[in-house]
């Protein structure tokens, strides 16, 4: 879809970057119809979404290495989810460099109460994990909210997808695809 060409994803980037902070750096690539902060209760989540105004707009811009609020930020093209109830909902799942799909085992889980036992048997009781990890702060070594559970079947990751939100200690948090690098 056309559409999809012009939107692209754009990763790791910090907390307290804005819509019109990621308009402004995209902007020089032509003009940005959108741009999308993803936030859970008023925070930043670390991705959002640039929409273009034409695809050349986009492929231009996943050319480059970004740095905005001087952190260097991933920008992959949007892929549209799969069987989601909006149509509109993106998920950054990527391919490998040959253009081939990669594997998804590998699942993103973010709004974690959890400390890093809690988070690997809590997913345990799903399938088997071959990996799981609670991403911490470099500097002050706290939990960031957020980790990555990889199973050793696909079918794990896709009965968990069914639902987008678990309740794990009174709180929600959502599950997205992460592919396999």
């Amino acid at each position: 879809m056309e559409s999809e060409k012009r939107r692209s994803f754009v990763g790791e980037i910090s907390w307290e970057t804005s819509e019109a902070t990621l308009r402004e750096h995209f902007s020089k690539y032509g003009e940005v119809e959108d741009t999308l902060l993803i936030t859970r209760t008023g925070h930043g989540r670390g991705f959002g979404i640039v929409s273009f105004k034409d695809p050349d707009m986009a492929n231009q811009a996943l050319q480059d290495q970004h740095v905005i609020l001087d952190r260097k930020v991933d920008v992959k093209p949007a892929k549209p989810r799969g069987n989601e109830r909006n149509q509109n909902q993106t998920i950054h799942s990527e391919e490998h460099s040959n253009g081939t799909s990669t594997s998804n085992k590998k699942i993103f889980v973010g709004g974690l109460p959890l400390n890093e036992e809690d988070f690997k048997n809590y997913f345990g009781s799903f399938g088997t994990i071959i990996d799981a990890v609670v991403i911490h702060d470099k500097e002050t070594h706290r939990p960031r909210g957020f980790g990555f559970v990889t199973f050793d079947s696909e079918d794990v990751v896709n009965n968990l997808l069914q639902k987008s939100l678990y309740e794990l200690k009174n709180k929600l948090v959502e599950i997205n695809v992460k592919p396999e690098t």
